[in-house]
């Protein structure tokens, strides 16, 4: 996108792609009214909306716009290592080996951390 940066109106005439760096702009004919620019400027609204519920609902629809016309990504690399940082004073929180999938965690098929259940962890008094 780069609006607003020195590279914003240079290499328009060329390919997407061989533009330094790639980007689109918006009059490309194949960006141009397409649902990547409707995530582009929903995503540009969000991240200056200071109230968090407008914020949330600004995001719902990027992901409803992803939902109705994407995928647009694949994740292509899947149970990376990542560190979790848990209190030793939250308790119900599943471990590694517990999770679906026989450990299988963070995939791009299945929302996470919803298919664990937060909402059930709870702190030692």
């Amino acid at each position: 996108m780069f609006a607003g940066t020195p590279t914003a109106g240079i290499d328009t005439d060329k390919n997407p792609w061989d533009r330094k760096p790639p980007r689109f702009i918006p009059t490309d004919k194949d960006y141009a009214g397409t649902p990547i620019e409707q995530i582009h400027k929903l995503y540009a609204q969000a991240i200056v909306e200071p109230d968090a519920t407008k914020r949330a609902s600004i995001v719902w629809q990027m992901w409803q716009i992803h939902m109705d016309s994407g995928p647009f990504f694949i994740g292509t690399v899947a149970n990376y290592p990542k560190p979790k940082i848990v209190s030793r004073k939250m308790t119900n929180v599943p471990t590694h080996d517990q999770l679906k999938l026989g450990g299988f965690d963070n995939p791009w098929i299945i929302p996470y951390p919803a298919v664990v259940n937060p909402e059930t962890w709870s702190f030692k008094a």
